[in-house]
């Protein structure tokens, strides 16, 4: 039920994806392999998640179309190094009233047609910051939210994937 959750509001959320401005990338690369990030963190299904999304705003933004490795003129690799979820703030009760969210990934991009790095151990990290206390003073589902603005960080981070991989050159 979470991960039907999850792809829901993933999907829903990447409509609002924006398009990335090509134009430095070298003609031979036409299209890339996105194998399953790894996953260093103890966040279920996390690289699953955000495999998918990066496929999806790759897919997208259609300047490199997605293909096995074998098919591909390029590879993005991935691997999920952080997700942390901290207190933010406390309301005058002192109960926690925000939490602050992270993701961090460390990415590879390689040329396989010129055998050689464009982008190599980039570190990209996304916070998102979230109330659990309501305007009223209500406790909010604190899984719920913490799912829901997950999912506003997988798809952040998705976009800022593409955007380096296109802005690097």
């Amino acid at each position: 039920m979470k991960t039907e959750f999850l792809l829901f509001f993933l999907s829903f959320f990447l409509c609002c994806v924006y398009s990335s401005n090509p134009g430095v990338i070298p003609s031979h690369l036409v299209s890339v392999a996105i194998p399953v990030f790894v996953n260093n963190t103890l966040e279920p299904l996390l690289e699953e998640n955000l495999t998918k999304s990066v496929v999806y705003v790759f897919q997208k933004d259609n300047t490199l179309q997605v293909r096995t490795e074998d098919q591909a003129t390029s590879i993005l690799k991935g691997e999920i190094i952080e997700y942390k979820k901290d207190i933010y703030s406390w309301d005058e009760s002192e109960r926690v009233k925000e939490y602050k969210l992270t993701l961090q990934v460390k990415i590879t991009f390689f040329d396989l047609v010129e055998n050689k790095e464009r982008v190599k151990d980039k570190i990209i990290s996304e916070s998102v910051i979230y109330p659990i206390i309501d305007s009223d003073g209500n406790q909010l589902d604190d899984e719920q939210e913490e799912n829901n603005n997950k999912i506003i960080l997988i798809e952040r981070i998705s976009q800022e994937i593409l955007n380096s991989i296109f802005g690097d050159w």
